[in-house]
């Protein structure tokens, strides 16, 4: 795995900035969904997701603030009409919930297309909304699996989003990054030593090493998995 990521990570980079992204928004004909229904069963209070992520084809997992209401009274309702819904205290104070859901029908689609969920979003009890960054050409992948999972699209949106060099990286590593591609670091096979590109940039093999790995990291990490 480290040698696949430092033969590709320059393309990667390149890919980064060229890629077309846009900020997906659905909303979805889901009313009897677990969402849909709190929101329309306990329409004094108020839930908002804080954040999630798809845990297999068939779960998802998340942050809920919940504002007003009993909590106990909602995972009786959620109980009582079947959902596979768990919610266990994450913050008490602030009345936020870990939630998991076993039976989640739209996590397929989401595993599928590289993407990333945009957070937060407050339930609604007309329809189900989902905000996605992923690349233009998969938009229409998206859409489809969602489609083929049964869902009536409603309402859809899109907002074109642009990434620059400097928005990926902090400027110290912007200064290791740029030389380091140049001299060769990271082709194959490798034209500088660590070492040497140490000297070349001023800062310890140790210090670079850190460096690297910071980069490479931000490059191959989950939080933009989507490029």
């Amino acid at each position: 795995m480290r040698i696949k990521s430092l033969v590709n990570i320059e393309d990667v980079v390149v890919d980064m900035i060229d890629n077309n992204l846009v900020l997906l928004t659905l909303d979805l004909g889901m009313e009897n969904s677990w969402e849909c229904q709190l929101a329309d069963k306990f329409d004094n209070s108020s839930f908002v997701i804080e954040n999630g992520h798809p845990v297999s084809d068939s779960s998802f997992a998340g942050l809920m603030r919940m504002e007003g209401g009993d909590v106990s009274k909602v995972r009786r309702f959620l109980k009582s009409n079947g959902h596979s819904v768990t919610f266990r205290d994450f913050d008490r104070e602030a009345r936020v919930f870990h939630f998991r859901d076993e039976n989640h029908i739209l996590s397929a689609p989401l595993v599928n297309v590289d993407c990333s969920l945009e957070w937060p979003v407050r339930l609604n009890g007309d329809f189900k909304r989902l905000r996605v960054l992923l690349g233009e050409d998969d938009v229409d992948d998206m859409i489809a699996g969602v489609e083929d999972c049964g869902v009536d699209v409603l309402k859809m949106s899109k907002i074109r989003r642009g990434v620059e060099f400097g928005d990926l990286f902090t400027l110290k590593q912007r200064e290791i990054l740029e030389p380091t591609i140049e001299l060769g670091y990271y082709d194959f096979p490798r034209r500088i030593s660590l070492n040497d590109l140490s000297k070349q940039v001023g800062v310890s093999p140790s210090t670079l090493c850190v460096h690297l790995q910071k980069i490479e990291s931000r490059v191959f990490g989950s939080d933009l998995r989507f490029f």
